[in-house]
């Protein structure tokens, strides 16, 4: 029977740093598609983490959210207490405006599955331009219906069509999936390639060979 020593073997700790790192960035680009529509949401709601003084955070609200309840009698927004600052007035988000722009965000590829899919440049440019068409239409017609700042219009289009376009481009050609399994493969060879022992080198720098 072979014995094999310990010193044959590459281990996982003996990997390049620069492979690991490489497949790591990659792997924080996919997960932050599954939780970009989470954090989406909190933004357009306004809010943002507080940490009490027993160390314990909550979400509360520290801008106007983009989308608001409005008194359709009054045309004014509709205001709430805080729940953590009772001497401070929050606007009431539009949930319902939020959730169903976030669901066409997720249509449009701010999720996990479309990153690793395989899409042709010409089809994301007719994807896009629809897009932007569709989108900028509904707001002009929701605008106050969902308690939209008509000053804040032209941002948020730019803001979201900038989204959606770097999520389709994402996977374009399929190259990102390419590059995912390029550096999971580079990261076995290394694994699977046999580590030189000290009699190796002995052997090549050996004269009589």
């Amino acid at each position: 029977m072979e014995i094999r020593s310990p010193q044959n073997f590459t281990y996982p700790s003996q990997i390049r740093n620069d492979e690991i790192e490489e497949l790591t960035s990659l792997i924080k680009v996919f997960k932050q598609y599954s939780d970009m529509p989470a954090l989406m949401r909190r933004e357009f709601r306004g809010e943002d983490l507080y940490t009490d003084g027993n160390h314990n955070t909550h979400w509360t609200q520290i801008a106007r959210p983009i989308f608001i309840l409005i008194d359709y009698k009054t045309q004014k927004p509709i205001m709430k207490i805080n729940p953590l600052f009772k001497d401070k007035m929050d606007y009431t988000p539009n949930d319902e405006a939020i959730d169903e722009l976030i669901s066409e965000l997720k249509l449009m590829g701010i999720n996990p599955i479309t990153p690793i899919t395989n899409v042709d440049e010409n089809e994301i440019i007719d994807d896009l331009r629809e897009f932007e068409m569709k989108f900028e239409a509904q707001l002009a017609l929701k605008q106050q219906e969902w308690g939209l700042d008509k000053e804040l219009m032209p941002m948020l289009v730019t803001k979201i069509k900038t989204i959606v376009k770097d999520a389709r481009y994402v996977c374009k050609e399929g190259g990102f999936l390419r590059a995912i399994m390029k550096s999971v493969q580079r990261i076995e060879q290394s694994i699977e390639q046999p580590k030189k022992t000290t009699w190796d080198y002995m052997k090549q720098k050996s004269p009589y060979n």
